[in-house]
């Protein structure tokens, strides 16, 4: 493929390594921005009295190979540099311990890295090789002047300014501290080379023959710097490993099982009827949303929190919400600890308690960064992730824990209900360039249905009967105004009043003036909440006729080259934006929320996988100039870095009718198709239900 670069990063640890062929360099995911910590990598091959590097360094411009390509895995990447004169092709590949399901496992602070060589058969391409033999020596050297180097026996320990950057808030500059960090690379095999800060190994292959490779394991033990509510937290990795040595020895007793565990989840999770193009997406958004975690202890209560990929904020409500297919069927206890720590930082207004956007920046987590408020949608999302968290995996203590928040969370939204039960308070969401009527509007059908969900789900928690009935009464009465005032020309509108009165710009506080204008527009949200609910076996509240209309309808009026806009209603977007968060382009779609409806269709027997194509078309053409890694926006905004693309892994169980309640898994085994079963899969063996059988083999 393209060679677009990537990075790999060790869950909630922050230790991670990003390849950056578009800027000539590599950096390291430390706890600054994905901007620092830049550095030369140097990768390179010496043969014949010439040198070849790739391109993670400022030598390749001058002494490039001659081909370059790359291939991602799941917990592994690969790249492949071939010197075309000599018929030689180096292959670099890392790898790190993840595995779903198994945090312990998945947060060890170590990443493995390979080097090795292969004499090709023939020539490549028309270029005539020198010699049918190859000798010569491969190397991995590090920045000298980003590290200072001290070898050892085996080790090469890296020091280098471990930096630490916090806001104080949204419109303020990050500022940061520095202190001295030592990581070490153990030498797995190969040795030293001529320079203090190089690896290498001197290889001489006949045709068609392959070396031994430079392998080693990259350790690394970081001092606390995470800052909650006031109080430092060291990373919940420090209870089994206490310092640098341990982890060294960890990662010198495992090497083979982290190789081995990476190659069964790509046997799991890729290769599937969903495509090469999915492959690829759902790696690219794995490996971004791992850049964005932190796993840390505050006495003894574990919080983990992600950045909001570029954004910086820490544990945005409503992009944890989108990614929650990925939690219930990869890692729920991540999800445990968010929807334990969210209620900490709750907010209030005239009409009660309400969610926030965000619980800090950086390294930090005190209050919300974030310039608004968006008082339902947060809250709504709190309350459905807490119901499916239940209900996937039969924890009632969380959800009894959190009970009487959900309750206070129900009666909010309850208070900003108008005569039809759709808001007419507080209606600002997420979509922060989709339009006034789409973002802003009263009585808005996204919201509507996420309220309606709200109040299903909802129901089913709060422990009064009178209140519960209520909440199934309003879900109801929503539904039924949806139908009657919200649906026409084959689609359901973006909202059923056009009436501005009360409504202002969130970002400039400006009063909206006028008729509203794009409301009876189609939209691609009216089955967000779907995607995530049907996992649990709701559905889709409205009629499954008028849904599946709604769902092909909308497509059509908002397909673009790289997938769906947020309306048809092209709007001139008057609205004032933020610098750096949004753009002012009406035809702005969001990826993430793309699939979100794509699953939704799935789960009513569309088949959405065209898309796939399209939406890789745009990671691949934002990542050919830049290194942007999971690219969640297209036309106007520059949402990159981006977690939320996880919400991919919900696709595989849209596939294949997979539904979870109290723990038990079930899925419609008539469905044909290679299609993997994840929630039964054996991480052990590689092998998973749903997959044709010469894939098992």
């Amino acid at each position: 493929m393209i060679l677009l670069g990537d990075c790999l990063t060790v869950l909630g640890a922050r230790h991670g390594l990003a390849l950056r062929p578009q800027e000539r360099c590599a950096s390291l995911v430390r706890c600054a921005r994905h901007t620092e910590n830049k550095f030369q990598l140097e990768v390179g091959l010496r043969i014949g009295g010439r040198e070849y590097y790739a391109p993670f360094c400022v030598k390749s411009e001058t002494h490039p190979f001659d081909f370059a390509d790359e291939r991602m895995g799941i917990a592994d990447t690969e790249f492949d540099f071939i010197a075309a004169e000599h018929g030689v092709m180096v292959t670099l590949k890392m790898y790190i311990p993840f595995r779903p399901k198994d945090e312990a496992y998945s947060t060890v602070p170590v990443l493995y890295m390979s080097v090795k060589v292969r004499n090709l058969r023939g020539n490549y391409r028309w270029t005539e090789r020198k010699s049918e033999k190859a000798a010569g020596e491969v190397f991995v050297a590090f920045d000298d002047k980003f590290f200072v180097s001290e070898r050892g026996e085996n080790i090469l320990k890296l020091s280098y300014d471990l930096r630490a950057e916090r806001k104080a808030d949204f419109y303020a500059a990050a500022e940061g501290t520095s202190s001295r960090q030592t990581d070490e690379i153990d030498v797995l095999r190969g040795g030293f080379g001529g320079r203090a800060n190089e690896l290498s190994g001197v290889f001489s292959l006949d045709a068609g023959q392959e070396s031994e490779p430079i392998l080693f394991a990259w350790c690394s033990c970081l001092p606390d710097v995470f800052q909650y509510r006031g109080e430092k937290c060291p990373f919940t990795y420090r209870d089994r490993f206490s310092d640098l040595r341990a982890v060294s020895s960890y990662a010198r007793e495992h090497a083979e099982e982290v190789r081995k565990n990476a190659q069964n989840l790509n046997a799991i999770f890729l290769g599937s009827d969903l495509g090469t193009n999915f492959d690829k997406l759902l790696c690219m958004s794995l490996h971004s949303y791992l850049m964005n975690t932190w796993l840390v202890k505050k006495g003894e209560r574990k919080i983990f929190t992600v950045w909001e990929g570029n954004c910086y904020f820490n544990s945005t409500v409503d992009v944890e919400y989108t990614e929650a297919p990925f939690y219930l069927m990869l890692f729920p206890e991540l999800l445990k600890y968010q929807l334990d720590m969210w209620p900490e930082f709750a907010k209030r207004n005239n009409e009660g308690t309400y969610l926030c956007h965000d619980i800090g920046e950086l390294t930090e987590a005190e209050v919300q960064h974030y310039p608004h408020d968006m008082p339902i949608e947060e809250s709504a999302d709190y309350i459905l992730m807490l119901y499916m968290y239940g209900k996937a995996t039969g924890d009632e203590g969380t959800v009894s824990r959190n009970r009487v928040f959900a309750e206070e969370l129900l009666r909010f939204i309850r208070r900003c209900g108008g005569e039809s039960g759709l808001a007419h308070l507080h209606t600002a969401n997420t979509l922060d360039d989709a339009g006034s009527a789409m973002q802003y509007g009263k009585e808005q059908v996204y919201l509507g249905m996420k309220t309606a969900y709200a109040y299903r789900c909802g129901a089913e928690l709060v422990s009064d009967p009178a209140e519960r009935k209520a909440y199934r009464k309003l879900s109801r009465r929503i539904v039924r105004e949806i139908e009657k005032r919200g649906f026409g020309e084959g689609h359901y509108f973006v909202a059923l009043s056009d009436d501005h009165e009360g409504v202002s710009d969130t970002w400039s506080n400006r009063p909206l003036e006028g008729k509203i204008p794009g409301v009876k527009a189609s939209h691609i949200y009216t089955f967000n909440t779907y995607a995530l609910t049907s996992y649990a076996g709701l559905g889709p509240l409205l009629s499954s006729k008028r849904a599946k209309s709604d769902l092909d309808v909308s497509l059509r009026e908002t397909l673009q080259t790289y997938g769906s806009r947020h309306t048809s209603y092209l709007s001139e977007m008057t609205a004032d934006m933020a610098a750096g968060l949004a753009g002012n382009s009406p035809k702005c779609g969001w990826i993430s929320l793309n699939v979100a409806r794509d699953i939704a269709a799935m789960r009513q027997g569309k088949d959405y996988r065209n898309n796939f194509q399209r939406y890789w078309d745009w990671v691949e053409t934002a990542n050919s100039g830049e290194f942007m890694m999971f690219m969640e926006t297209f036309c106007g905004n520059n949402l990159h870095y981006y977690p939320r693309g996880v919400v991919l892994f919900g696709v595989f169980s849209a596939v294949r009718g997979v539904r979870v309640r109290d723990g038990r898994v079930t899925y419609d085994k008539k469905r044909r198709g290679d299609y993997p079963v994840i929630e039964l899969a054996d991480y052990a063996s590689g092998h998973v239900p749903g997959r044709n059988k010469e894939r098992k083999e």
